[in-house]
Order: structure tokens, then C-alpha cells, then sequence
């Protein structure tokens, strides 16, 4: 096994949460996700700075890649209507391996220019 390689996680029924840099485990059935509370937001330039405190404030790294594309997670239901409180960033690799180690079958793109 190499160094980018991880052994099969064995999680069972739970699903790992991450709040204020602190990450919990809780039984999936737990709260359940209803995807009628939610909708996803592209994150455009002028609330990027959202996005990037919410992942400071809340991801392990307490850090913010090199992000191409971030998109929002809102709570349509719970107070304050329209809360962010989940962000996807997608960046640019900073080396093959990142993707090949976990899914073989990709081959990363190369830059076109």
C-alpha cells in the first residue's frame, strides 16, 4: 500500500459531523437529512467571504484552499431562515495523486490553454 493509499473505512451506520473545528460521530439515523429543508447556492464573488468564514470557522484544517467553484448548503427551515451551514469548494489538484489514490479509474484533466 503507498502512501496515498487508505484502507476501507468501516463505519457502519454512522456519519461524521464537523462544528467549530471539532469533528462528532452520530448514528445516521439520528435527525436524518430532509433534502426538502435545503438548497444549494453557487457562493458568486461577492459572498465568497462567507463561504470562506463559515470553512474557517468550522473545517479541521481551519484553513481555505484554492477554490475554483464554492457552492452553499442553506437551511430553508431552521432560524435564521436562509442560515449557511455546509460549503463545497471545488479547486484545482495540487498533484494527480489526490484523485488517483482514491479513485483509481480517474485521470485528472491537464490544463488546455
Amino acid at each position: 500500500m503507498s502512501a496515498y493509499e487508505q484502507p476501507p473505512l468501516d463505519l457502519g451506520a454512522v456519519c461524521q459531523r464537523w462544528k467549530n473545528r471539532r469533528h462528532s460521530w452520530r448514528p445516521t439515523g439520528e435527525g436524518g437529512f430532509d433534502p426538502a429543508r435545503y438548497r444549494v447556492r453557487e457562493m458568486p464573488n461577492d459572498l465568497v467571504h462567507t463561504a470562506k468564514a463559515f470553512v474557517r470557522a468550522h473545517h479541521y484544517s481551519g484553513s481555505w484552499p484554492a477554490v475554483r467553484f464554492a457552492y452553499g448548503l442553506i437551511d430553508t427551515a431552521a432560524p435564521p431562515a436562509g442560515q449557511l451551514v455546509g460549503v463545497l469548494t471545488l479547486g484545482i489538484l495540487t498533484q494527480a495523486a489526490v484523485l488517483t489514490s482514491v479513485f483509481r479509474e480517474l485521470t485528472p484533466s491537464a490544463n488546455r490553454g
